[in-house]
């Protein structure tokens, strides 16, 4: 191609003269894709020799622990599939060839969200059909609920454009559009739906108070995510969790259509390019596998006001658990937790809300105290567990859900006296810190 060329590949990146519009162009290694970029949108212009300007982009940074060793680089025309520059690319003196694949040995890619996962490219057949086996039970779950659900974005995306799952995806996702109209409402009804889920024998994680994620196990033992995005229509317009809030017309949504996603029939929105418009724009029916939403920064702060409050900086804290995950549950306890053993008798339950690492936790359920420990940080509460004592029980849903060994982190954990530690049934798997100022004083030290 005369208006794009490859000047370099090498350890640092790669290096491109851009004379015409903006493309994709994907990076394989081995002639598998790893990556695609916006060859203007996502590199920065720098002048090369002789005063040539070009444009370069440096390796992403998940990227950069898997090159080690030397690998066969292939950079490639997305829409095209016209091959711009091929070669052998050294990136460190190691003796051996640069590979992308996970802890299990599954090979994996950068998805839209710039994470290393098994993409669906990747997979079999035989491996997807328990996914496509749960979205049909889902889609039954939530009809019974009285509500009329569907593939969403991505899925629905492959589904109408190419029958199929978008081999650089990684998820699947579920939405539906209420017929209630309040946040309130619809925040309800999400949470049992979820119930209803977890109760049909899956594992679920609440995102938001409007979306929440299904684990799905493959037939190799890999885990999918099936997410499950609430919507609801207000004064004409549409309200989708994950990224829409434009105006929309019910008749589009219903009644449902039909979409065919791997030779399998699924329900789908009665003009479906209208719900794929508001969710990718009007562009959506070309390939792009780096596509960035860009969410109104209007939608997004509605969205957050509404739906985001229960997962509101989650993240962060779940970082910190994870980087103090070796340490120790610090010892003794905090102010508020020794006023409440001296004014309180022995045997009287207490629920430790925003518990953290659970050192409060721990220290009233050694003084006699019945005592529940709850953080929206799942992660920050699996040592406390362990140290409350082995071989406890974790019950995962409301009854018949299956009982597994071990620590369940979608549940708060239940502590007597005794240092015995039992995990409460839980179907929403929802962590919310509610704590006084005293307590979030003593947080960083639990």
């Amino acid at each position: 191609m005369r208006d794009l060329r490859v000047r370099r590949v090498d350890a640092r990146g790669v290096t491109l003269a851009v004379l015409g519009s903006d493309r994709v162009v994907d990076v394989l290694f081995d002639g598998r894709r790893i990556w695609s970029f916006w060859v203007r949108r996502d590199t920065t212009r720098d002048r090369g020799p002789a005063g040539v300007l070009t444009r370069s982009i440096t390796w992403p940074s998940p990227m950069r622990s898997h090159l080690v060793g030397t690998g066969a680089v292939t950079l490639r025309d997305h829409v095209s599939a016209t091959d711009l520059w091929s070669g052998e690319v050294r990136f460190s003196d190691d003796d051996r060839r640069v590979d992308f694949v996970d802890r299990q040995g599954h090979p994996i890619a950068l998805d839209k969200s710039n994470r290393f996962s098994p993409v669906f490219a990747e997979r079999t057949a035989t491996d997807l059909d328990p996914l496509l086996d749960a979205m049909s039970e889902l889609l039954e779950v939530l009809a019974a609920q009285g509500v009329a659900a569907f593939p969403a974005y991505g899925t629905l995306l492959g589904a109408v454009r190419e029958g199929d799952f978008l081999g650089h995806d990684s998820d699947a996702d579920l939405g539906y559009v209420s017929t209630r109209s309040h946040p309130v409402d619809v925040v309800r009804e999400s949470f049992a739906l979820q119930r209803a889920v977890a109760a049909a024998g899956y594992r679920t994680y609440r995102y938001s108070g409007l979306a929440f994620r299904v684990d799905v196990v493959e037939a190799d033992g890999a885990t999918r995510f099936l997410d499950v995005f609430g919507g609801f229509l207000d004064g004409g317009r549409l309200y989708l969790m994950g990224e829409v809030g434009t105006p929309f017309e019910r008749d589009w949504l219903l009644p449902l259509s039909t979409v065919t996603l791997r030779g399998r029939e699924y329900p789908a929105p009665a003009r479906p390019e209208k719900l794929l418009e508001a969710m990718y724009g009007p562009s959506w029916r070309v390939p792009d596998p780096a596509f960035k939403f860009e969410t109104p920064r209007e939608t997004t702060e509605v969205l957050n006001q509404w739906f985001r409050g229960t997962g509101h900086a989650r993240r962060d804290w779940e970082r910190r658990a994870a980087q103090r995950r070796r340490r120790p549950v610090p010892k003794g306890a905090s102010a508020l937790a020794k006023q409440l053993a001296q004014a309180e008798s022995e045997g009287t339950v207490v629920l430790d809300v925003g518990a953290g690492r659970g050192r409060d936790a721990l220290w009233l359920a050694r003084q006699g105290f019945a005592t529940t420990a709850y953080d929206f940080a799942p992660r920050g509460l699996e040592k406390a567990h362990r140290t409350a004592g082995v071989g406890s029980t974790c019950r995962r849903g409301p009854a018949g859900a299956a009982a597994v060994p071990g620590w369940c982190p979608c549940a708060p954990a239940r502590w007597s006296g005794s240092s015995s530690a039992t995990a409460a049934p839980s179907s929403t798997c929802r962590r919310r810190r509610v704590e006084d100022r005293t307590a979030a004083r003593d947080r960083s030290e639990r």
